[in-house]
């Protein structure tokens, strides 16, 4: 039915819908599941013949997969999904069928549609407890020509550390655009929302961190919103948004226009920039699928080493890149000074001889737990043991590298690879007083901003150009007087409030 309802779509609508962009052909997973446990789908009748059915690809035949996993089905059909106490490589099975399962998905789908127009999804962010879960399900290296995308919803990342971290690793995973910024909900989520600062602050985090863009959501609230829709919240629709259910302007709207008119004249050059990054983390997924199943706060696991490296670089105020191993390519990782992997009993014969390359040629590969010694179906494999580098000691201060000199915030710097351009991005933390300090390709800047606001400066030729600030934050009861300085000299907005220059004469 539903592959019969999206070909009516592709015949009857698109070919008269004028200026279509793009196809969005799912939303947040499959069922709204792209975060949930493994363990909440899919246990159906078809779900198990495609579990099985792919069991059946990765091992050939039934007696092959009772070697490897040390078991004696003799038959596909009796083999059940794993549990807690199943062994990890029957856990890690189950998480590759659900990154395949949504893959399928996705294809079946889009082929339904049978339309020539780029296709993406939208994925919504991992929580904390289904890091492991999200990680093991999400792999767009699986969907081909479909892109992905993500949305907001994982708390205030101005004042809360575990939201950022999961902010970051969401924009970080593929290039994508963010496609539900929140812009408008302040009562169904946080009433820090209710000041344009903070959705300024993730927008913009999400480009420093990888994203592609962003999508203001929404931007006009609807009055139409009424309890046949939904009998839980009142209306309008959202509470908060840009543009309001009367179609008047709200404060947030010349914040938005900062944004979109900054990125309108800058996007393309933005995108063309690469982003300042020395090291890496690897993603080694069976191993999300393993703790996803086991529950186990010991042994192999993913989203435990991520975090703690992502903790670790953002104590040392530097950028990362993420890098999934087992699509990687000995290019991606050149990339990159050092790698650091999860550690656990086995990891794949291949990827260990594409970190020992990547070692002979000058890497530095850190292991978070035990280095493996056996390959992806527990035979002798220590490839990557003598290469191996122990975790170093967490700094007590920001590393000399980090682009922040002082004050509480997050800088993230991008350089064109043709031009003596650079776009600085400036976030300020939930508490920060003063200025706060930055070294750049020209030399000392100092940006004042509000409290949980940012900036995104340009710079050029020795100088900054074109930027924007936020000062102002009135659910802080914060209001500054939003200004750069580049060596003692200074622009700055006429009083309290934001600094907006786009196209003008450069500081």
């Amino acid at each position: 039915m539903t592959t019969r309802w999206l070909a009516a779509v592709g015949e009857q609508v698109l070919p008269g819908a004028g200026a279509v962009a793009a196809l969005q052909i799912a939303n947040e997973g499959v069922y709204t599941s792209g975060a949930l446990p493994l363990t909440a789908y899919d246990y159906s009748p078809s779900g198990l013949a495609f579990y099985r059915d792919r069991l059946r690809s990765w091992y050939g035949t039934p007696e092959e997969y009772d070697a490897v996993h040390g078991t004696a089905y003799g038959d596909w059909a009796q083999i059940e999904p794993p549990g807690p106490s199943s062994g990890p490589l029957a856990q890690a099975d189950w998480g590759r069928a659900h990154a395949e399962y949504l893959a399928r998905v996705y294809r079946v789908w889009a082929r339904a549609v049978g339309s020539d127009l780029p296709v993406l999804v939208n994925l919504n962010p991992p929580t904390v407890p289904e890091l492991d879960d999200w990680l093991a399900r999400v792999r767009p290296e699986l969907w081909g020509e479909i892109s992905y995308g993500f949305t907001n919803w994982m708390g205030v990342v101005s004042a809360d550390a575990g939201a950022q971290a999961r902010y970051v690793i969401a924009a970080k995973r593929a290039p994508g655009p963010n496609l539900e910024e929140n812009w408008g909900f302040a009562e169904l989520y946080d009433p820090a929302y209710v000041d344009g600062a903070t959705s300024f602050h993730q927008s913009l985090l999400a480009l420093a961190a990888g994203a592609t863009g962003f999508n203001v959501y929404t931007g006009v609230a609807t009055s139409g919103w009424g309890p046949e829709l939904d009998a839980a919240h009142a209306g309008p629709y959202p509470d908060c948004a840009p543009v309001d259910a009367g179609g008047a302007a709200t404060g947030k709207a010349p914040v938005v226009r900062a944004l979109a008119d900054f990125f309108a004249t800058h996007g393309t050059e933005f995108l063309e920039c690469v982003p300042r990054r020395s090291d890496a983390f690897g993603l080694y997924l069976p191993y999300a699928g393993i703790a996803a199943l086991s529950g186990e706060t010991e042994g192999p696991g993913c989203a435990r080493a991520l975090l703690a490296f992502h903790e670790r670089m953002r104590a040392r105020g530097l950028d990362y890149g993420l890098v999934e191993l087992e699509s990687a390519t000995p290019e991606e990782l050149a990339a990159y000074r050092s790698l650091t992997v999860p550690g656990g009993p086995f990891l794949h014969r291949r990827v260990q001889e594409l970190l020992a390359g990547y070692a002979k040629a000058g890497g530095v590969v850190l292991v978070d737990g035990p280095v493996p010694e056996l390959d992806e179906r527990l035979e002798p494999c220590a490839l990557l043991a003598p290469f191996a580098t122990p975790l170093p000691a967490a700094p007590s201060a920001p590393d000399q590298e980090s682009l922040l000199m002082y004050g509480e915030a997050d800088a993230f710097l991008r350089s064109h690879p043709g031009r003596d351009v650079h776009y600085l991005i400036v976030l300020v933390q939930t508490g920060n007083e003063g200025p706060i300090g930055l070294r750049t390709p020209y030399g000392n800047v100092e940006v004042v901003a509000a409290e949980g606001g940012g900036a995104v400066l340009r710079l050029a030729g020795g100088e900054i150009g074109d930027v924007v600030v936020r000062g102002v934050n009135a659910y802080l009861d914060c209001a500054v007087e939003a200004s750069v300085r580049l060596d003692g000299v200074r622009a700055g907005a006429g009083g309290p409030g934001d600094l907006v220059r786009i196209g003008g004469s450069a500081l």
